[in-house]
């Protein structure tokens, strides 16, 4: 009895262990932001243009993808068709309608991402699906990619400086086809230089001009557009970010996507005018 007694004694007074240092935290480096893909891809595919015998193709279509976070990314890279059988007597091995116009070439950029949603300036090069210009009463769901033979890469750069917001885009960046621009106003930050509920009352200019270079007799066409915006229950577009419209602007593009933005919402109430110029 006694031993047991002061072996319980001994253990009691006997200091414990100290308890295990905590994991040190690794701070990430730049580095391991960064995330790289490379991919290639190979397949058959077989058209049947109107008016001609049918043609088989090879498809082979490399991939790069680099995305780096919410203020970069990248993805390049396009489908090449090799013909394997059929079409015209000597017929280049390479289709030619995907590569017969510098605009062609700028398919190899499917998505170029500068700047995140809340930054200043950001710039989003790429093609351009279901894209409208901001209230969008003059582009409004455009695609630069309609045309099967037609794969140009457009562009949109956008930029805010305390109550003005203005947004720019090229449906060609290598060919002056369709472009435009539109600059709005936050009239509430700029009577009271503060505005808790931004882009409630607005005031917009835009313009967009089609060159006439898209093909066919089509004349070059200009038109303005003066936009004001009063919102009662919702708010708007805020600081920094594009397409504060009332729709969700997104598109998917590989691996990459430009951010989707939705305005609150509310009862609306607009004051247009309309002028159209031509030449």
């Amino acid at each position: 009895m006694m031993p047991s007694l002061m072996m319980l004694l001994w253990l009691a007074q006997t200091p414990e262990e100290d308890a295990a240092p905590a994991a040190e935290t690794v701070p990430t480096t730049s580095a391991e932001r960064w995330h790289w893909l490379t991919r290639g891809e190979a397949a058959t595919l077989v058209l049947l243009p109107r008016g001609r015998r049918p043609e088989g193709f090879m498809q082979v279509e490399p991939t790069l993808v680099v995305d780096g976070g919410e203020e970069f990314g990248l993805n390049m890279g396009t489908p090449v068709r090799l013909r394997l059988w059929g079409g015209e007597a000597g017929a280049e091995e390479v289709r030619r309608e995907d590569w017969d116009s510098l605009s062609d070439w700028g398919q190899w950029v499917r998505a170029l991402k500068l700047g995140g949603p809340t930054s200043p300036v950001a710039l989003w090069v790429g093609a351009l699906e279901g894209y409208s210009l901001l209230s969008g009463h003059l582009v409004r769901r455009y695609s630069n990619w309609a045309d099967p033979d037609s794969h140009p890469a457009g562009a949109f750069l956008t930029g805010t400086l305390g109550p003005l917001y203005v947004e720019a885009f090229a449906s060609d960046v290598l060919s002056a086809r369709l472009t435009g621009a539109q600059a709005e106003v936050d009239l509430a930050h700029v009577v009271t230089r503060a505005s808790s509920e931004p882009g409630r009352y607005t005031l917009g200019l835009s313009a967009v001009r089609d060159w006439g270079r898209a093909g066919g007799g089509s004349p070059p066409v200009m038109l303005a557009h003066v936009d004001g915006t009063a919102s009662r229950g919702g708010h708007g577009r805020g600081p920094g970010e594009p397409g504060g419209d009332g729709r969700a602007r997104g598109g998917q593009c590989g691996a990459l996507s430009r951010p989707a933005l939705v305005r609150g919402a509310g009862r609306t109430g607009r004051l247009a005018g309309l002028l159209h110029l031509v030449g």
